[in-house]
């Protein structure tokens, strides 16, 4: 089979056969048109170990850069179907190695696979492509768990045979025998839930056999692919359809019931009269041997012709032949009984660890679903509870659906979902069919990431502005994915958590105030001038001084003076008012709040509202310690940050909230107007949040 051709210098194994195949075997080893379908997986993976790989020196930082934006673009690509397979393309991995080369250089591109195995490359694109897979199918089980819970709940009552042997045995609920089902597939859902915890851990740094050579960071890579773990050795969707437009026939289920069905019961009833429990069956067999000898059905046996079966039977016995009543005597829990408290016997706990019952708190009964965009933050983790307390059912999406917040806010009942704010697609998934959405960005987290602020220093910009550019990239996306599922939003669906625009409220004193600006340049600004019909469902929800702002930086703006006084030092004015409130207590019960508001609002969110002479002096008074406020000047409150770009963002902060203020001079809404349309809006007082702190460690220092 071996041809005189030289072989594919491409080929994974050119370099080490001195001729080439026959095009027939060619074509039998080429896996590309079926695992094309991990192309993402693939790129993200590559992108993983090139960035650990810059980490541990083995290629620059400049040549990382280079491979990410080749890979990226490979990505966008294979995302508009546009990506060209070429012939010596034999698989997902040699595809996508070529084209980097032609985009970025062979050079660069070639120092991509350093350090790294084929095998673990291709072990680690199979556990996040069957990771995401099991994600799926695990939705659509949720999803016939909820159309069983649904058809319980909705005909509890109903009477049916129960069998027994092929035999028809005892009288149940049709709610109890649909539920029977309901607990095989919640076996299912565990078992795939345990396979999901098998599957999320990485393989890369294992290398082909022994292990990586470089002392690459597996952690890292783990961390940033979204794995729960590394692997530490080197070597019925059909059904749902078929459950949710099942028809009954309750008459006929009921005419199917046989008074036999309750010898147990009667059974029982003697039990109860206190015969032996193994000699009342064989006294209930009688009765039913003495009903078919007589030929009459066993409830129309008489008092005498069972009292000579057994004189322990009483006037009382012809409750017994009561199939309701034979029904409700099953109360146990999990048994076939319709109780007040659990009327489908508390099958979303029983057949869903993640899954919330069915009978929610909103117009019709009808479950709503609210996206929750940062859901693993403080104010999106606060959103995401105090809905799931609401019984709405909650989509938590986050990069990394395996960290401990995430993990905690699926125990929760929370369905978590993997999408990055820098990938539309996933994100426009994640979105769809949402009824309302909450939106939160992040500004601090790209200003502190030193592969951030390296980007930053190449393009020759700050990490301020560079931080400014990613936090609007990424509300941009939200916004563009908000607008594919607008038609599915209530009318108040759009909440988004945000800032003033400093820029604009300062007539451009402040224009380099770059954290509030990300976010107002987004939600309003964006949304407003693209989508009309998503602005008309958007809220905006300004956010005041977190409580913990004193610990922004440690010891930089609060701590103990050697007098013994606790001094708190910002550049805005000492009699200043200035919002305040507890994002993680909070957050949610006031954006619940809000989304009962009518659409186009925008608020401020705060549990008090003082100066920061007040807000310390409150302190001193809670903790019985001696306080001052103490204004700086703007370098001051630099030079006290230890660190220049961090420094001039907050005391660019604190010195806007002087003038024009921190809400920009805004007339925004607040709890006291939400509780005067007749809505609950609970919020933490800063007198509150005070007394439930835990100041040890500021006070003996």
């Amino acid at each position: 089979m071996a041809s005189g051709k030289a072989p594919a210098e491409n080929m994974l194994w050119g370099g080490r056969f001195t001729g080439g195949l026959d095009p027939l075997m060619l074509q039998y080893n080429a896996s590309i048109q079926y695992d094309k379908l991990l192309f993402k997986e693939d790129i993200l993976g590559s992108i993983a170990f090139a960035r650990a790989n810059a980490k541990s020196g083995i290629i620059s930082n400049d040549e990382f850069t280079e491979i990410e934006r080749g890979l990226r673009e490979v990505q966008k690509e294979w995302e508009a179907d546009t990506f060209v397979i070429m012939p010596n393309d034999e698989d997902i991995h040699t595809a996508n190695e070529r084209r980097l080369g032609e985009i970025i250089g062979k050079d660069i591109a070639g120092k991509l696979h350093t350090g790294r195995s084929r095998n673990e490359q291709v072990a680690c694109d199979m556990r996040l492509w069957l990771r995401n897979q099991i994600q799926e199918i695990e939705g659509h089980l949720i999803a016939l768990i909820e159309v069983i819970a649904a058809r319980a709940e909705a005909e509890n009552g109903v009477l049916m045979p129960g069998y027994t042997h092929l035999q028809r045995a005892m009288p149940v609920l049709w709610s109890q025998h649909l539920l029977s089902f309901g607990f095989y597939f919640a076996n299912d859902l565990e078992r795939l839930r345990e396979t999901s915890k098998r599957v999320n851990r990485s393989p890369l740094g294992c290398g082909a056999l022994a292990g990586n050579g470089f002392n690459i960071d597996r952690d890292m890579m783990a961390e940033e692919l979204g794995f729960a773990d590394i692997l530490w050795n080197s070597m019925n969707a059909i059904a749902q359809g078929i459950l949710s437009t099942l028809t009954i026939r309750p008459e006929r289920m009921k005419a199917a019931l046989d008074p036999f069905m309750l010898a147990t019961d009667l059974a029982d009833y003697l039990v109860r009269k206190g015969v032996p429990f193994r000699e009342t069956h064989h006294i209930s067999g009688r009765c039913v041997a003495t009903s078919e000898k007589l030929g009459i059905p066993m409830n129309e046996l008489s008092l005498e012709q069972l009292q000579a079966i057994d004189s322990r039977f009483g006037e009382d016995v012809a409750q017994t032949f009561d199939y309701e009543r034979s029904v409700e005597m099953r109360s146990v829990k999990g048994g076939t009984s319709r109780t007040p408290d659990e009327p489908t016997n508390g099958i979303p706990l029983a057949l869903a660890p993640n899954h919330k019952s069915p009978t929610m708190a909103t117009t019709g009964g009808t479950s709503r679903l609210i996206a929750v965009v940062g859901a693993t933050g403080n104010q999106g983790g606060s959103v995401a509870r105090r809905f799931l307390a609401a019984n709405f059912r909650v989509r938590a999406i986050t990069r990394n659906p395996s960290s401990p917040a995430a993990l905690a806010l699926a125990e929760e009942g929370a369905e978590v979902v993997a999408a990055d704010l820098d990938d539309p697609v996933a994100l426009a998934a994640a979105l769809q069919g949402a009824n309302l959405i909450f939106s939160v960005t992040n500004y601090w987290e790209p200003f502190f990431r030193p592969d951030c602020r390296a980007a930053a220093e190449k393009q020759g910009i700050t990490c301020r502005r560079f931080a400014y550019d990613v936090e609007v990239r990424q509300g941009k996306n939200i916004a563009d994915a908000a607008a594919k599922t607008v038609d599915t939003l209530v009318e108040n669906g759009f909440l988004v958590s945000t800032l003033s625009h400093a820029g604009r409220c300062s007539q451009g004193k402040y224009k380099d105030l770059y954290h509030f600006d990300s976010k107002a340049d987004v939600f309003p600004s964006y949304v407003d001038e693209k989508y009309p019909a998503l602005a008309a469902k958007m809220s905006c929800i300004h956010t005041g001084f977190f409580y913990t702002s004193h610990r922004i930086l440690p010891n930089s703006y609060f701590g103990k003076r050697p007098d013994g006084t606790f001094q708190m030092s910002f550049t805005t004015a000492p009699d200043r008012m200035v919002p305040h409130f507890d994002p993680v207590a909070d957050m949610g019960s006031f954006t619940f709040a809000v989304s009962q508001m009518p659409p186009g609002k925008a608020y401020m969110a705060e549990g008090t509202t003082c100066s920061w002479t007040e807000w310390i002096q409150s302190w001193g008074k809670l903790t019985g310690q001696p306080v001052a406020y103490n204004q700086v000047t703007f370098d001051e409150m630099v030079a006290a940050t230890g660190e220049e770009a961090t420094g001039i963002e907050v005391a660019l902060m604190f010195e806007y909230t002087t003038d024009p203020g921190y809400d920009g001079g805004m007339d925004l809404l607040r709890a006291e107007d939400i509780r005067k349309a007749g809505i609950d809006c609970p919020m933490t007082s800063l007198e509150e949040w005070v007394k439930n702190q835990d100041w040890t460690d500021i006070i003996d220092k």
